[in-house]
């Protein structure tokens, strides 16, 4: 199954928006919201499975076959929040997104976080 990246974006969005301390924040609520954007709940469900393998959220999730059958969000790790604050803004989310797809065609999301922060250090003039 492909990773929609996109997909991706918008959960951490999702979960940075109504994560609040002391609450759990369940996995249904993140794919009933997703879907309601025109996501697959399948697309979803491998998203979050991937997200759960990076250092950029705290999951408790229950997974069959590599898709997320029910659990948890315990919210954005510091590296998440950092990733997002690059990636948040649409239009420079589409120009990391335009930039890798013109030179290389498609890129992990590792790769994407070092041309967003690349990105945004050259609109700072900090290259």
């Amino acid at each position: 199954m492909k990773l929609n990246n996109d997909c991706v974006r918008n959960i951490l969005l999702f979960i940075e928006a109504n994560q609040t301390s002391g609450k759990t924040l369940h996995v249904e609520s993140i794919i009933k919201s997703l879907k309601l954007t025109g996501y697959k709940e399948d697309e979803i469900k491998y998203a979050l499975s991937k997200l759960n393998e990076t250092p950029y959220v705290n999951f408790d999730l229950t997974e069959y076959n590599g898709l997320v059958l029910d659990g948890i969000s315990g919210a954005l790790t510091w590296e998440g929040h950092q990733f997002l604050d690059n990636i948040r803004n649409k239009s420079t989310w589409e120009n990391v997104k335009s930039n890798i797809k013109e030179k290389v065609g498609n890129a992990s999301i590792t790769i994407i976080a070092a041309v967003a922060e690349s990105y945004i250090k050259n609109k700072l003039g900090l290259n």
